[in-house]
């Protein structure tokens, strides 16, 4: 047997692997963890029966907020099946978030978006996989490794976990980012329109999931500025990409069209959620609203080591979204993808978590796991950096005796650093929160 075959069993064996630990925590016991529905989803069901019995078509609901249409859409075949009951409903977000790991490990194990990265020495973990690969003979930043432990990490996140166990709405947004990013690079690497045209149909689908799905043209658009300055397009290609990029932007404007029309003729359902939780609207002085923002920011940062959401709504109360054991390495990757800056695929990533995260900076009640759920497929892949770069770093540090720096105990030492967190999150998610 050839070391390309046994390598390419091991990836889809780990890939195998990743997924059932991913559908176990998703759908175990999930009818009764946590008990009941609250408010929010509650009423989404509501709006899918109604839509059931009365049909017609609705873009947005401007009752209890807001709220663009497409997840109760998808409840509806879910309830038909299933019922109507509170698992028909958990049942829809958690295949969503199921998908979300699959569309995630397979975004980072693309060749396409992998050759984007220049073979980055910064991540590259030599194993038996890299060494035999034919398809690359050094393991590049997105290869094998990144894209199983960004899947793990994501599989076992307590924040995507907690969301989808709630059966929260936002939860379609994450699954939907990856793809319009995946295949804008896809495109942007081989210049074929397809990819622009299915990243901007997906792009405009967006807009009918969550408002904090807004934040992703902005991300792409700032991280595709500067790759106009840095890699300059070769001149036969300039009329190229010129189409490429408008067939991107006229597929998302020809979907997102009829929510635009809609949110024209009704602008205030456009801005008065946002603008009602801003923290302005609930503090008199200047020196108030800074010291509110500085909090803010602390209760930020505590949501990814230290201490999440007191509000039971979002997860167990007080349960951070990411374990202090991990929290070094969310770090760790995020300098290193500013480091690299110049490349688009760390300089997208690195756009994706500050700009996800940070947008709730100005609102009330942060950390709030809902409006940063834009952040957390780059989080998972952060955090793979930041454990690839530390092993990578283990192996090539001549202090440390040869006879332990081996690639077996390299990933016994990471399987260790993955599973650590795990204790802890299932007492908390599958003991105490029932």
């Amino acid at each position: 047997m050839s070391s390309t075959t046994t390598d390419r069993r091991t990836f889809w064996a780990a890939c195998v692997g990743v997924i059932l630990v991913a559908c176990l925590f998703r759908f175990y016991r999930i009818a009764d963890y946590p008990l009941g529905l609250f408010f929010d989803p509650a009423i989404n069901g509501l709006d899918a029966i109604r839509l059931m019995q009365r049909g017609g078509h609705v873009l947005f609901f401007p009752t209890n907020g807001g709220r663009e249409s497409l997840f109760m859409y998808l409840l509806i075949p879910f309830i038909r099946f299933l019922g109507t009951i509170p698992f028909s409903i958990r049942a829809l977000t958690a295949t969503i978030s199921l998908l979300t790991v699959v569309l995630l490990i397979a975004f980072l194990r693309n060749d396409e978006v992998r050759l984007m990265n220049n073979e980055s020495k910064e991540t590259r973990l030599q194993t038996p996989i890299a060494q035999g690969s034919t398809l690359n003979p050094q393991l590049s930043i997105i290869n094998y490794q990144l894209s199983i432990i960004s899947g793990f990490v994501l599989a076992t996140l307590p924040w995507h976990i907690a969301v989808t166990r709630l059966g929260q709405r936002p939860i379609l947004v994450p699954m939907l980012a990856i793809p319009i990013f995946w295949f804008f690079l896809k495109g942007w690497r081989s210049i074929q329109s397809r990819w622009f045209v299915l990243s901007g149909l997906i792009m405009g689908l967006e807009g009918y999931t969550y408002s904090a799905a807004r934040l992703l043209p902005v991300i792409l658009v700032l991280a595709l500025l500067p790759e106009f300055f840095l890699n300059p397009i070769k001149r036969a290609n300039v009329k190229t990409t010129i189409i490429n990029l408008a067939l991107f932007l006229l597929t998302a404007l020809i979907v997102y069209m009829p929510m635009a029309w809609y949110l024209l003729n009704h602008p205030a359902q456009f801005t008065a959620r946002a603008a009602s939780v801003m923290v302005w609207n609930f503090l008199d002085t200047p020196a108030d609203i800074a010291a509110e923002l500085a909090r803010n920011f602390l209760r930020i940062l505590g949501f990814f080591c230290c201490i999440g959401s007191p509000n039971p709504i979002f997860g167990y109360p007080g349960y951070p979204g990411l374990s202090i054991w991990l929290a070094p390495f969310l770090l760790l990757g995020l300098a290193l993808a500013l480091k690299n800056w110049r490349d688009f695929f760390h300089r997208l990533v690195a756009l994706w978590w500050l700009i996800g995260v940070f947008a709730s900076l100005p609102a009330i009640e942060a950390p709030h796991p809902l409006r940063m759920i834009v952040a957390i497929p780059p989080t998972a892949i952060l955090v793979a950096l930041g454990l690839l770069k530390l092993i990578n770093w283990l192996l090539s540090n001549k202090r440390i005796p040869s006879s332990l720096r081996t690639t077996h105990y390299a990933l016994l030492l990471l399987i260790i650093l993955l599973i650590l967190p795990l204790p802890g999150f299932i007492r908390a998610y599958y003991v105490n929160w029932g």
